[in-house]
């Protein structure tokens, strides 16, 4: 799953990421932003060889949750900037989406 989210594939990982919040979680699990900040962060733990994983740091006008750099002499194509919303109903995904890219392009 995690390799689709670095190779660029988002559509893809979107699509497994929600099936594996369906199959494996509860939503008594998953109730805050910082549930998601937490998971993700065990989810790409891994990439620690690859990456050098940043959370919570100040950055520019703000604060990103995730930041995933690529280690120098690594094969990997692009940086990570992941920022955490949460929706309260379908109507809200997309406001937050754009919620979230604007906050990463204004703030970072």
């Amino acid at each position: 799953m995690i390799g689709l989210l670095i190779t660029q594939q988002v559509d893809q990982f979107r699509e497994r990421f929600g099936e594996y919040l369906i199959n494996s979680t509860s939503y008594h699990d998953l109730s805050k932003e910082k549930d998601y900040h937490n998971l993700i962060g065990g989810i790409i733990a891994p990439l620690a060889r690859k990456y050098i994983i940043e959370s919570n740091r100040e950055s520019g006008l703000g604060r990103f949750d995730h930041m995933l750099i690529p280690r120098e002499g690594k094969k990997v194509d692009c940086a990570i900037i992941i920022e955490y919303k949460i929706a309260k109903n379908k109507d809200e995904l997309v406001s937050m989406a754009d919620t979230a890219l604007k906050q990463i392009s204004y703030k970072s």
